[in-house]
């Protein structure tokens, strides 16, 4: 079910590939298809090349195509999250920790965690006004540790959630001719390395020729 979660990481797409025309002062989305690919590097973000890389340059015209036209679907409850007149995005979560049933460990601790943080500031905050020091600062601090997570979990929880889309892919009827996958990881737990030949450096996003590395292996 897609909504305001799924929506702030299509935006964060949008932001990261396209920018406004210096000189007309508008997005791609507020101009023809033809008048876009007249233009189309004024329209594009700095560094969007390397964004889309291991692309052709048709690929990345087809990618970019979907994005400027993609709506969210009316149907809140139906696959895929976005539709365009030229295909779909549709949006998914991955994670790194250990999972059952009843959904990721570290959303679960992580949930529990900050019910006791609320319940600590609120007894934190009464027992300032009802004794009030104002010659002394006090503070509070607590530390969240991470339940564990492994790259096995990771590709565990990718391959699962991927196998239930693609399900939703093949029961599909509308527009698959360009089909986009959002797929975020939030966990923070595992970092990406990508490697373009000899030159390899560290990002936390997921691109072409990427492979996770486990904590403490060689994230200098």
């Amino acid at each position: 079910m897609h909504g305001e979660s799924e929506k702030r990481c299509f935006d964060i797409v949008i932001q990261s590939v396209f920018t406004i025309n210096p000189f007309n002062k508008k997005l791609p989305n507020e101009v023809s298809e033809e008048d876009f690919l007249k233009e189309r590097v004024l329209y594009q973000q700095s560094g969007v090349v390397e964004k889309f890389f291991g692309l052709s340059e048709v690929d990345m015209i087809k990618i970019e195509r979907v994005l400027q036209d993609a709506m969210p679907n009316t149907n809140i409850s139906k696959f895929p999250d976005f539709v365009s007149e030229s295909g779909f995005v549709e949006h998914f979560y991955v994670t790194s920790s250990m999972t059952n049933r009843k959904g990721s460990f570290l959303k679960k601790e992580e949930a529990i965690f900050m019910e006791k943080v609320e319940k600590e500031d609120e007894q934190f905050k009464n027992e300032m006004n009802e004794n009030p020091s104002f010659g002394e600062v006090k503070a509070m601090h607590r530390t969240f540790s991470f339940p564990k997570h492994s790259y096995k979990y990771f590709m565990k929880s990718f391959i699962n959630i991927w196998n239930k889309h693609m399900d939703s892919y093949e029961k599909y009827q509308g527009i698959k001719g360009i089909s986009s996958f959002m797929i975020k990881y939030q966990d923070m737990a595992l970092r990406m390395r990508k490697d373009f030949g000899d030159v390899t450096s560290l990002y936390g996003i997921s691109v072409p020729n990427i492979r996770a590395i486990k904590d403490g292996e060689n994230c200098e």
